[in-house]
C-alpha cells in the first residue's frame, strides 16, 4: 500500500536497497540452516556410535546456532556489495546478476536440500537398524521405544520433503532466467508474465518453508501435539495461579499489619 501511494522507497535510497536485500536473505538462510542442523542432530541422535550421540547435546546445538547466526550475517554481505541501483530499479546487474543468482542457488536450494537429504535418510536407515536390533531383545519397554522412533521418523521425512518441494521450483526457475537474461534471448510478453508468475510463486513457496516445521510437526505427530497441548496448559496454568498467590499472600499479611497497628 506504501509503494502503490508514494512509490518504491528502495529506488530512492542506496542503504535502503540494500538492506531489503540482505536482512530476508541473511534471516531466510538461517531458518534453512537451522533445518539442516535439525537434520543432522537427528542423524547423531540415532547413530550407533556414542562418538556422534555425545553431539546431540543442547549446549552443542547452542554453540552450532550461534556460530550460524554469525556467519550467516558475515556471508550476507555478499548481497550488500552486489546490490545496487540503476535505471530506477534496486537489484542486481551485469556480472554480479549472474554470480548473485549462482551463490543463491547453491547455498540457497542445492546445499540445504542436499544435506536435509542426506541427513534425513541417514537418520531413517539408523532407525531401521535400531528397531531390528531391539525387536531380538524382548523388553517391555520396546513398544515405547519404537512409538517413539515411529513419531521421530514421520517428523524427519514430512520435513525433508516439504523442504524438497517447496525449495525446488525457486532454483529452476532463477536458472531459466538467468540463462536466458545472460544470452539476451528475446522473449515476449506473455513469456515475461508466466516467468513472472512462476518466480512469485517460487518465492512465496521458498519463504514458506522456514515456517512450516511447526506445523508439519503437529500435522504428523500425535506426541508433538500432545506435548506440546500439555506446555500450553501448564504455561495457562501457571498464569492464573500466580495472582492467586499473591492475594492469598496479600490477605495473610494484613492481619498481621493491623495487629501491629492495634
Amino acid at each position: 500500500m506504501y509503494t502503490y501511494d508514494r512509490g518504491d522507497p528502495s529506488v530512492g535510497s542506496s542503504i535502503f536497497c540494500k538492506v531489503r536485500v540482505y536482512l530476508p536473505h541473511v534471516w531466510g538462510q538461517m531458518g534453512r540452516y537451522f533445518i539442516v542442523l535439525a537434520s543432522m542432530d537427528r542423524f547423531a541422535m540415532t547413530s550407533s556410535s556414542a562418538r556422534l550421540r555425545s553431539l546431540s547435546r543442547l549446549s552443542v546445538g547452542r554453540w552450532l546456532l550461534g556460530v550460524f547466526t554469525v556467519v550467516w550475517h558475515a556471508l550476507g554481505s555478499l548481497a550488500l556489495i552486489m546490490t545496487t541501483i540503476q535505471n530506477g530499479q534496486c537489484g542486481q546487474f551485469g556480472i554480479y546478476y549472474i554470480w548473485y543468482n549462482v551463490y543463491s542457488i547453491a547455498t540457497i536450494a542445492i546445499i540445504p536440500l542436499a544435506l536435509t537429504t542426506i541427513f534425513g535418510s541417514m537418520a531413517f536407515f539408523n532407525m531401521k537398524r535400531r528397531h531390528a536390533r531391539v525387536g531380538l531383545i524382548p523388553d517391555i519397554g520396546n513398544a515405547g521405544f519404537h512409538r517413539r522412533d515411529q513419531q521421530l521418523l514421520k517428523m524427519v521425512l514430512a520435513e525433508v520433503s516439504v523442504h524438497f518441494v517447496t525449495n525446488i521450483l525457486f532454483p529452476v526457475i532463477t536458472i531459466e532466467v538467468a540463462a536466458t537474461s545472460y544470452m539476451n534471448a528475446s522473449k515476449s510478453q506473455i513469456r515475461l508474465q508466466i516467468e513472472n508468475l512462476i518466480v512469485l510463486v517460487g518465492r512465496i513457496l521458498f519463504y514458506t518453508s522456514n515456517a512450516a516445521s511447526f506445523y508439519i510437526f503437529c500435522t504428523v505427530s500425535g506426541t508433538f501435539r500432545r506435548e506440546f497441548k500439555e506446555i500450553i496448559c501448564k504455561c495457562g496454568r501457571r498464569a492464573i495461579e500466580r495472582p492467586q498467590v499473591t492475594n492469598r499472600q496479600v490477605t495473610r499479611k494484613m492481619p498481621k499489619q493491623q495487629e501491629s497497628r492495634l
